[in-house]
């Protein structure tokens, strides 16, 4: 049966689909609309229009083979009866519309849109002209109305998910699409799309429990697998993700991608040696995947087999020469192995093909203050840490190294100038700042640095223990005085977790 048919026969006939004679239910099941017709014109030439449901049914069924004089015909004689029924009226802007007629259309639904409905399927319905109309607010307007006065079904809570969806009020959407899945449990469709709408708010906990409700219904599907274990790794739930990429591995081995997302997540849980098995069989099913070859590069540059991962990465960058990471996981792995000419020309290379990533930019700013090579080093520096997306972790290496090769002064221009987000750094620039003003003798300047620091781990205590090397930080700290020595020492004590906060305040007091 025509969707839209079927929709305004349930919506305006007093008990929806019932209330229509078998055989013109009959053929309009077998989308056989010229017997429905025939049938639904007999039953009107019986009943004639005092009867609204064969009346409304036969004017319906007209409007759906655009023959809406006709139509129009019939729902005048209806309204000499029945002109107080909203149905009446309802069909008389479903038969506008078809004509083409929309100002008219729209004048009536206006009036209509202030009517108190008895029935919230009218009201629904009302709704659902707007959306034909494409006043898609006074639609979604119409399905809230409808669903605050009692409706329980779930087609108008998705029809008015939909709409809060397109808003960009994916959140509503999220737990208006929930809202339809409780109407009617057992159509999983409700909850694959509560699901797509948690994820793009990234709230991934409540989307893998979508997709988990989805997969009662179809366990054997791959796909939703996948995207269960999608939800629960970015959730943080990395052991269950990896169960629910096994399963999809398992019921589609052949298919590489499966393959890979396991091998990710155990280079992530650090079973190195099965990521790389992971990695290999990726690899065997589609050769021509770098993602393959440059996760078998990780696995075995964690494994220590630097000269494997060489191998493989000058592998990686012969099949995808143009791809940026091969190239940039090349110079990894020859700074590692104290290659710093070869690291720095592969590095260059990385970022000709791609100047604005700043893993490269940073990683050459490394190799260059390697060789003293300051001003480069910081300009390149600079640049990667300009954008706040960057991790502060990359700042944290330069800046150590900066300190020792570069001295406090670059060091003080250098970390007021990193943008990052991550709020680690905003604990991590004091403690640089006040060694870098101890160094100097400064010591105005550090009592300030060190109520800077001590206001951040209060404002983030979740932020402690920071798992970094502060061993050259307190290497570089025995050139303090020794009470600024001992600050120092108490400040990466506190960031590593060995010391509480309030030892250090004593101190700063």
């Amino acid at each position: 049966m025509n969707d839209t048919l079927q929709n305004s026969l349930a919506a305006l006939l007093s008990n929806g689909l019932e209330s229509l004679k078998t055989s013109t239910y009959r053929a309009l099941r077998k989308d056989d609309v010229s017997v429905a017709l025939k049938e639904a014109n007999e039953e009107y030439a019986k009943k004639g229009p005092k009867d609204l449901d064969s009346a409304l049914t036969y004017a319906l069924i007209l409007i759906s083979r655009d023959l809406t004089e006709e139509a129009m015909n019939i729902l005048r004689k209806v309204a000499e009866f029945h002109g107080h029924e909203p149905t009446t009226q309802l069909a008389q802007i479903d038969a506008l519309l078809a004509k083409g007629d929309d100002e008219a259309a729209r004048a009536l639904m206006e009036g209509m849109s202030h009517v108190v409905f008895q029935d919230t399927r009218h009201l629904a319905y009302l709704g659902d002209l707007f959306m034909d109309a494409g006043e898609e607010l006074r639609a979604f307007e119409m399905y809230m109305k409808a669903l605050d006065q009692g409706s329980t079904d779930a087609e108008v809570a998705s029809k008015a998910a939909l709409l809060l969806g397109a808003s960009g009020r994916a959140e509503e959407a999220a737990a208006m699409y929930e809202r339809a899945a409780d109407f009617d449990p057992e159509d999983p469709e409700h909850w694959f799309l509560a699901a797509e709408s948690w994820m793009e708010v990234e709230e991934f906990k409540y989307a893998a429990d979508a997709y988990k409700r989805v997969l009662k219904f179809d366990e054997e599907n791959p796909r939703l697998w996948l995207f269960y274990g999608v939800a629960l790794s970015e959730a943080g739930e990395l052991h269950e993700a990896l169960k629910a990429f096994d399963k999809a591995r398992k019921l589609e081995p052949d298919e590489a991608e499966h393959w890979l997302n396991c091998a990710h997540l155990l280079m992530e849980l650090g079973d190195m040696e099965a990521a790389r098995r992971h990695y290999e069989k990726a690899a065997l099913i589609n050769p021509e995947d770098p993602e393959a070859v440059n996760g078998m590069v990780a696995a075995a540059f964690e494994l220590g087999d630097v000269e494997l991962a060489e191998t493989l990465a000058k592998r990686a960058i012969l099949m995808d020469p143009e791809n940026p990471d091969s190239v940039y996981n090349l110079g990894v792995i020859q700074l590692a192995m104290n290659h710093t000419k070869d690291a720095e020309a592969t590095f260059r290379t990385a970022i000709t093909i791609d100047p604005d990533d700043p893993r490269y930019l940073s990683s050459l700013a490394m190799v260059l203050l390697r060789k003293s090579e300051v001003s480069e080093a910081l300009q390149m520096a600079e640049q990667a840490h300009s954008q706040p997306e960057f991790d502060a972790t990359s700042a944290f290496e330069f800046t150590r190294d900066l300190m020792r090769f570069g001295g406090a002064d670059h060091v003080l221009g250098f970390v007021g100038k990193v943008a990052t987000l991550d709020p680690r750094w905003e604990a991590i620039r004091p403690l640089f700042e006040y060694l870098a003003l101890a160094l100097r003798r400064k010591e105005d300047g550090t009592k300030d640095r060190l109520h800077e620091f001590i206001a951040a781990i209060k404002e983030m205590p979740e932020l402690i223990p920071i798992e970094w090397d502060f061993e050259e930080i307190e290497r570089l700290a025995t050139g303090l005085e020794s009470g600024a020595r001992d600050v120092l020492e108490m400040m990466v004590a506190v960031l590593e977790g060995r010391k509480e906060l309030s030892q250090l305040e004593s101190k700063a007091a």
